[in-house]
């Protein structure tokens, strides 16, 4: 790997530590390739169909950052984050930081054709699959998966998975969560009691499991063809559901703090009146997006709540066929959320309280540019919605 000055980091501030990194940062922020190398996954798939097929560049870390004001990155691309590739210095010592790649940085094909090897390797399958990373809101495993099966370029399920600090964190929501589904359908001499985590566990993991496809398949009446799929699609509902119930406190800090920003010096009647047209339409853009979470959500738990108090599957086997494609906007629109309240965090941080009317105006206005669906916006792939439909 060649180095460049500039392209080489001791990552600042939170990005400090690459080790610290890929224990904190979220899923949604972050696929960590380079652990998952570490780790020697047993999938088959994990060589067959990798993310990348240059075996460094399939090693990398690649996360969503929302740049700062003053940082090279800010207003890059018209989008509240921008995509970066960490090509790690020493594989055994993360602290020692790496060569970083943006993206959209106009010179991007130049630099990442210096930094790695493509003599011998597909460069424009992985470039296509890099402007697919950079196009969507978030890297959560659902998103993912429907957007690389989307462009035919599907990659094996082991890359799919939950950072650690995720995974944590998610077990203990789902495990209150899924613990009457469990007594409900689960014979009690194979999970009762303190081995109700068990098959908690095989469903939070990334491979299909017989044993409990063959439980919940029973109880909600589907093959296990069709079961593999909706789970999937499961997983990412709960998965959202989690991110929900952190995310609804940021939102609403951060939609006050949009109404009630006011410039430095009290504006003209004309500036002043798209200044508010401006706020007015962000403000809507915001609470559109979060009403729309929270209808998927809500409809998830009515029909989650009538198959564990009526003992009644239909509610909620018919929710999951129609899963596939709500995942993907609740996915879309979960992410833009998130990169909203941490764009406007870094405006609060600087100097967004010291901006005349014209420049606060404009803010507003590229900030509502930036929360509308990217390229990337799509429906769940026909294959699954097809085979899903089998199951009706």
């Amino acid at each position: 790997m060649h180095i460049y000055p500039d392209e080489f980091i001791q990552m600042p501030n939170a990005l400090s530590d690459l080790r610290a990194l890929s224990i904190r940062i979220s899923s949604s922020r972050m696929v960590n390739l380079h652990q998952l190398w570490l780790d020697r996954p047993r999938d088959r798939e994990y060589e067959s169909r990798p993310v990348f097929h240059q075996p460094l560049l399939n090693r990398s870390i690649i996360i969503k950052y929302n740049p700062k004001p003053g940082e090279p990155e800010f207003g890059l691309n018209n989008r509240l984050s921008v995509t970066k590739l960490i090509l790690p210095l020493d594989v055994n010592n993360l602290g020692l930081g790496g060569q970083f790649l943006v993206a959209s940085q106009p010179d991007f094909v130049e630099r990442l054709q210096r930094a790695v090897d493509y003599s011998s390797h597909d460069f424009k399958r992985d470039h296509r699959m890099i402007r697919i990373l950079d196009a969507l809101p978030s890297f959560d495993p659902y998103l993912l998966d429907q957007a690389t099966r989307h462009a035919d370029m599907r990659i094996a399920r082991c890359y799919l998975r939950l950072t650690k600090a995720d995974f944590e964190h998610l077990n203990a929501f789902i495990t209150a969560e899924m613990a009457p589904l469990i007594a409900l359908v689960a014979p009690p001499s194979r999970f009762s009691g303190p081995k109700d985590n068990r098959l908690i566990s095989l469903l939070l993991s990334n491979e299909d499991n017989a044993e409990a496809l063959k439980v919940l398949g029973a109880a909600l009446r589907m093959s296990k063809e069709q079961l593999s799929v909706a789970l999937f699609s499961w997983k990412a509902i709960r998965f959202y559901k989690w991110r929900m119930s952190g995310l609804g406190d940021r939102i609403k800090r951060t939609l006050t703090q949009i109404r009630d920003i006011r410039p430095a010096k009290r504006p003209s009647g004309q500036m002043s009146q798209a200044l508010e047209e401006a706020r007015r339409a962000l403000l809507q853009q915001g609470q559109g997006l979060w009403r729309d979470c929270l209808g998927v959500g809500q409809g998830y738990d009515l029909a989650y709540d009538a198959l564990i108090r009526e003992g009644k599957p239909k509610g909620f086997r018919d929710f999951l066929l129609r899963a596939p494609g709500l995942c993907t906007q609740l996915g879309d629109e979960l992410g833009r959320l998130d990169h909203l309240c941490a764009y406007w965090k870094s405006l609060m941080d600087s100097d967004i309280r010291e901006m005349m009317a014209e420049e606060l105006c404009g803010v507003l206005i590229d900030i509502s540019k930036g929360l509308k669906p990217s390229a990337a916006a799509f429906d769940a792939s026909e294959t699954d919605q097809e085979l899903l439909a089998r199951a009706s």
